[in-house]
């Protein structure tokens, strides 16, 4: 096994498409956002901790937000790639019989 590949067997991280990765990510922040929020909640804890706790919340919310804004977009971009795959607006490459130097008047 070459070394790049004993990498990859390592870290199964690699492994992974991206959308496991989202995925995985996404249930790790559920848990993130249902602790913070229990902890901000719990009467025990001072108001210091719970300023921490909010920090940890609102940096999670935002992380959560981008995770799925990111999702959207690739979903779309999906989406006009296939709407456009035959049209017009993605001409074909097409091979020209005349040099360039004549197409732009320089015969």
């Amino acid at each position: 096994m070459g070394e790049p590949e004993a990498e990859t067997v390592k870290k199964p991280s690699l492994n992974r498409s991206a959308k496991e990765r989202r995925n995985t990510l996404f249930r790790v922040l559920d848990g993130v956002l249902s602790l913070s929020h229990k902890k901000i909640h719990n009467g025990g804890n001072s108001d210091r901790a719970k300023q921490g706790w909010a920090r940890v919340l609102v940096s999670a919310v935002s992380t959560y937000g981008g995770l799925l804004k990111d999702e959207e977009l690739e979903l779309r971009v999906m989406a006009l790639e296939e709407k456009l795959k035959n049209s017009v607006l993605i001409p074909k490459p097409q091979e020209s019989k005349t040099p360039n130097h004549a197409v732009r008047g320089f015969s």
